[in-house]
C-alpha cells in the first residue's frame, strides 16, 4: 500500500466546551483496486461531555454524535429524531405533567432530574459521511468514567439505541464494563419504516419504565 496521498485536518471548537469536532479527510490512492464502500473515509472525532451526575440510575448510549446533533450542541438533536418525544412519555407514566425538553440545557436538566445518563459508545472513528456501516478503527470513550460515578453501577441499566450502538458496545465496551447492554430501537428518522413512532414510544416504555 503507498502511503495516503492527501491529509486536510480542520478544527473547530464550541466555546461553552461541550464538544470538538475534528475531521481528517484521506483519499486512498493505493495501486491495489480501492474498496468503491471505503475508497473515501474521513475522521470524526466530535463528540460530548457525558451527561450524569451520582444519582443517575440508567446509561443510554447512542454510536457518535450526528452532524445536526453537533450543530444543535446536544445529544439527539436532529429535530427529526424521536428519542426526546420517546423518553418523555416514558417520564409520564409517573410524572404525567412532564414535557417534552426543546432546548439543551432544558434536555440536561430532565435528563438529570430522572436519574438518566447519556453518552455514546465511540469517540472518533474513520467513516464515510453519516453511514454507521462504514466505521473503521473505532475509538470507544470510557464509559466506566460514568458507570463507576453513578448509581449504574449498582443497577446495572445500560442501554444501546440502535444496532450500531449496541455492535460497537459489544465490541469496545462490554469487558471493561462488565455489564449486557439492552438494544432499544434507533430513534432515528431513517428508522421510521421498521419502528413507527408509536410502536417505538411503546418499545421505550416496555424496556425503560420501571427503571426510572
Amino acid at each position: 500500500m503507498k502511503k495516503l496521498s492527501k491529509l486536510i485536518i480542520t478544527h473547530i471548537d464550541y466555546f461553552d466546551g461541550t464538544c470538538s469536532n475534528t475531521f481528517k479527510e484521506i483519499k486512498d490512492v493505493s495501486t491495489k483496486k480501492a474498496d468503491s464502500k471505503h475508497a473515501k473515509l474521513v475522521w470524526s472525532d466530535r463528540k460530548f461531555d457525558p451527561t450524569f451526575d451520582e444519582n443517575s440510575k440508567i446509561l443510554i448510549v447512542g454510536t457518535m454524535p450526528s452532524k445536526d446533533s453537533i450543530k444543535n450542541e446536544y445529544y439527539y438533536s436532529n429535530p427529526s429524531n424521536r428519542f426526546w418525544p420517546a423518553i418523555t412519555e416514558v417520564v409520564k407514566i409517573k410524572h404525567p405533567k412532564v414535557q417534552e425538553p426543546k432546548t439543551r440545557d432544558e434536555k440536561v436538566a430532565f435528563c438529570l432530574k430522572y436519574h438518566i445518563a447519556l453518552w455514546d459508545v465511540i469517540q472518533g472513528c474513520y467513516i464515510k459521511g453519516a453511514d454507521d456501516n462504514t466505521i473503521t478503527d473505532p475509538k470507544p470513550n470510557p464509559l466506566n468514567e460514568v458507570i463507576l460515578k453513578s448509581k449504574v453501577k449498582k443497577t446495572g441499566f445500560v442501554f444501546c439505541t440502535g444496532n450500531a450502538s449496541e455492535k460497537w458496545y459489544k465490541k469496545l465496551c462490554a469487558k471493561e464494563t462488565g455489564i449486557k447492554a439492552v438494544k432499544l430501537p434507533s430513534s432515528s428518522p431513517a428508522n421510521q419504516r421498521y419502528w413507527p413512532t408509536d410502536k417505538l414510544i411503546e418499545e421505550y416504555k416496555k424496556q425503560l419504565a420501571d427503571k426510572i
